[in-house]
């Protein structure tokens, strides 16, 4: 009776090991995943890092963005949004989305929906104005009014939909929204969560391309302010200019109307001035690009020299 108890024994002893080592190796999985997962996130950051600190140009960073998010496989889909806080509206700009083949294998990103260029007010009764105008994310389960019909109907399969403001210094500048399956809602909020500093990031780099954009405004409406205030200071050199040769034809052609015996030297000199005036129109012409280029003849440099 002894050995089938030690047998039973030693069989029990060992399915706990089995069941431990199961348990390990599912552990070692989780941890293994975790890794692959941060892996994937550091990449993520220090690309994104890159593109986006040393950039300026606000088309370069919204592609990085998007397209970084999807090709480490964090999201799935990504909607990004510009905010203008002065109008009170915001843009939809981005739209990718990664998608399963047939053998299972993930696809690069391509662009997703035509929803580019579309614009809410603040005051819009949307989900993505929502989060421009309060700066807090909305989690919704299923499909809701509040989205854009053109793009979400309600037929459409049921996702659990995030929109994450992006916020710089208590100013939301972005909208991101993304989706994934009902039962990833838990997984996907701590991914959410874990994503925090490459949203700062993001923040901050749209916050420098606006700076940027706009001293690049400033500049611009001061070269046009100087501009109008050289073409103003010629402008009144040439009707100073003109003033005086006009003058000079309209006082000739006076004295020749009294004094017909010296008629025409007066005229003469009336033509000489209108001359004059026909040289300075036609080398404002050429300046200007916008008349007939300078009449071209052949002369002789001998006569020239003399």
């Amino acid at each position: 009776m002894a050995r089938p108890a030690a047998v039973q024994e030693r069989n029990t002893l060992l399915s706990q090991q089995l069941a431990e080592d199961h348990q390990r190796a599912e552990q070692m999985g989780r941890v293994n995943d975790a890794l692959a997962e941060e892996e994937r996130l550091l990449e993520a950051f220090h690309e994104t890092g890159k593109t986006l600190l040393g950039s300026l140009d606000l088309e370069n960073i919204l592609d990085t963005l998007s397209l970084q998010v999807i090709q480490a496989g964090i999201f799935r889909s990504v909607m990004v949004a510009l905010v203008d806080n002065d109008r009170r509206t915001v843009r939809v700009t981005r739209s990718f989305t990664r998608q399963q083949d047939e053998s299972g294998e993930w696809r690069r990103a391509q662009p997703g929906t035509d929803a580019n260029g579309i614009e809410y007010d603040f005051d819009d009764d949307n989900v993505t104005a929502q989060v421009a105008r309060t700066g807090r994310m909305a989690v919704i389960d299923g499909w809701s009014k509040r989205f854009d019909q053109r793009f979400s109907p309600p037929n459409m399969p049921a996702k659990t939909s995030y929109f994450i403001p992006i916020v710089h210094n208590t100013r939301t500048v972005a909208v991101l929204a993304t989706a994934s399956e009902p039962e990833e809602r838990e997984e996907m909020l701590r991914k959410i969560d874990v994503l925090g500093p490459f949203f700062d990031l993001f923040a901050i780099a749209l916050h420098h391309a606006d700076l940027y954009h706009n001293l690049q405004e400033r500049e611009r409406e001061l070269r046009e302010s100087q501009k109008i205030e050289i073409m103003g200071e010629l402008t009144a050199g040439i009707a100073h200019n003109f003033n005086n040769l006009l003058q000079g034809i309209i006082g000739n052609l006076d004295f020749a109307l009294e004094t017909p015996g010296e008629a025409p030297l007066l005229i003469g000199k009336a033509l000489e001035s209108t001359e004059s005036l026909a040289e300075m129109l036609r080398q404002l012409m050429s300046y200007s690009r916008k008349g007939l280029a300078p009449e071209r003849v052949p002369m002789r440099l001998r006569t020239v020299v003399d």
